[in-house]
């Protein structure tokens, strides 16, 4: 086996394992792992809507926790943390 062929087998292999390692729903624990943020702020960014996010039950206790898809996580690599949105009530 040539050297370039090796180096071509390596990438593939390498695009095969990083296939199988994506999830349709990441937890904030692991968003924030892969995003290189603290989980506070993750959880934050959930909160206030610059990140699109889902409440999930996980059954852990009566509290629901924050899931982040897999298309928010390409769409922040891409864009990063959608900006803050007015959300005050009207009145």
């Amino acid at each position: 086996m040539s050297e370039e062929q090796f180096i071509e087998l390596k990438r593939l292999l390498e695009a095969i394992l990083s296939k199988e390692r994506q999830k349709d729903f990441y937890t904030v624990e692991e968003f924030a792992a892969l995003a290189k943020k603290a989980e506070f702020t993750i959880r934050q960014a959930c909160n206030l809507g610059r990140l699109v996010a889902m409440k999930s039950m996980n059954g852990c206790g009566k509290y629901c926790r924050w899931v982040i898809s897999h298309a928010e996580w390409l769409r922040y690599q891409r864009e990063g943390f959608l900006p803050l949105s007015d959300r005050r009530p009207a009145g």
